[in-house]
């Protein structure tokens, strides 16, 4: 349904999508996660990953250390989603009506620490070792890159045709902010799936430019992702 709002234009020309709001019963998330057939990411992993902010519901019926491990669970989908928890639905309606989830001027905002987090936490544990409660075989996953540098714009059109032309059904969400060599403006866009938007941004504040790029998606390959990214990037 929200592909409407990016690839109608009469829709688009009167109305916008403010965001993605996602409720989430922090009591039975995890028996739903579990609940799969192998090699297919089940509705609420892709709920997860499409979400800008969720509600996490019914936190007084689950611990501190259960709550958390909830967290966890949401952010190994999603890294960059905001997390609200809630009794009986009760937000502030600030926290859920024009947060413009999809204004290209926002994405400037995130916060490159989302993206360093180690994202695995069992990486490099032997098959013995004791894992966190929370870790699930998810199929879903964030991947985040941050780099000093520039891109050359014809190898980072190239790539990100030929990425999303590849694995546009498995990318549900991207999003970055990159330094563009020749241009002085920030570079800012974002894609659901196959559908793309991007636009200038602001003026770079400083001489120091941060690219920040994150993957939400099914099955995403880091090292191809970030192999991909870096062959786009000259290094100052």
């Amino acid at each position: 349904m929200y592909k409407l709002f990016f690839t109608v234009p009469e829709i688009g020309a009167r109305l916008r999508v403010d965001g993605i709001i996602t409720l989430v019963d922090a009591k039975h998330l995890k028996g739903h996660l579990e609940k799969k057939e192998t090699g297919i990411v089940n509705e609420v992993e892709q709920q997860i990953a499409f979400a800008d902010v969720i509600l996490l519901n019914k936190t007084d019926l689950v611990t501190a250390e259960e709550l958390e491990d909830v967290k966890l669970s949401i952010q190994e989908i999603n890294r960059l989603v905001e997390i609200l928890p809630t009794q009986r639905s009760v937000v502030p309606l600030p926290k859920i009506l024009n947060i413009r989830a999809f204004d290209l001027t926002k994405i400037m905002d995130f916060d490159p620490k989302l993206l360093s987090r180690k994202q695995h936490a069992h990486e490099g544990e032997s098959s013995h070792s004791h894992k966190p409660s929370h870790l699930h075989a998810t199929l879903v996953n964030s991947v985040g890159i941050v780099t000093e540098g520039e891109c050359r714009m014809n190898l980072l059109n190239a790539w990100m045709g030929k990425l999303l032309r590849e694995k546009g059904p498995d990318i549900y969400r991207m999003k970055g902010v990159l330094a563009i060599k020749d241009m002085p403006n920030c570079f800012v866009f974002q894609a659901v799936h196959m559908v793309l938007d991007a636009t200038q941004g602001s003026l770079w504040p400083d001489e120091k430019r941060i690219n920040k790029i994150v993957f939400i998606g099914k099955n995403l390959n880091r090292e191809e992702l970030e192999k991909g990214f870096m062959s786009c990037v000259v290094k100052n």
